[in-house]
């Protein structure tokens, strides 16, 4: 049952969306402005194992599904929590998304960073991080994951580059007094709040 005047608004708000998706009057939303989607897209392009931590919609998703090889894969990784009713409206919008948007195979993965991490063991040339941007869940992300590029390969990190008039996140300086140090990647380009990065 949703407890309060706000959660119901909020759940109002969300289930409108879903169903506007569904209609195909509302898109999916998206946390990248169009020119990180078009670097996105660029780093995805011909690539043929891509994983994503951080689906939300899927609208990402989709876009890297697009661009890879046909014959590639990608795999989201997200908890997409249920809701006060007992389902996830998010998970439910980007099956949908990324199923509109024909391209290499996808798997949506229910389960957080970690656990899908205690379980891969694949390589991977495509790595995009966009999840917990809290400092510890972004070194769990990227100790995890970033392993797994494969020499060659990119990884791709969302919300990592400071934003002009917006407070700091723990991304941002993780990235910064972390990531930007790892010997075995080299800085490619930046993005807006987008930093690219090669294994080497």
């Amino acid at each position: 049952m949703i407890s309060n005047a706000s959660d119901r608004r909020m759940f109002g708000k969300n289930a409108l969306h879903c169903l506007g998706h569904l209609l195909r009057v509302c898109p999916a939303h998206s946390q990248l402005t169009p020119q990180e989607r078009e670097c996105l897209a660029r780093c995805a392009a011909n690539r043929s194992f891509a994983v994503e931590i951080g689906v939300y919609h899927g609208a990402s998703t989709a876009l890297i599904r697009q661009h890879l090889d046909p014959g590639g894969r990608i795999v989201g990784i997200d908890p997409h929590p249920a809701g006060r009713l007992g389902f996830s409206l998010e998970r439910n919008v980007a099956l949908r998304e990324i199923a509109r948007h024909p391209g290499a195979q996808f798997d949506l993965w229910r389960m957080t960073s970690n656990e899908a991490a205690a379980r891969w063991d694949e390589a991977i040339d495509l790595l995009f991080i966009d999840g917990d941007h809290s400092w510890l869940g972004i070194e769990d992300d990227w100790t995890n994951w970033s392993r797994l590029v494969v020499p060659g390969g990119s990884a791709v990190l969302h919300d990592t580059q400071p934003k002009p008039g917006s407070a700091e996140l723990d991304s941002v300086r993780f990235y910064r007094e972390v990531i930007a140090h790892d010997s075995r990647f080299e800085f490619q380009e930046s993005v807006e709040t987008l930093t690219v990065l090669c294994r080497l």
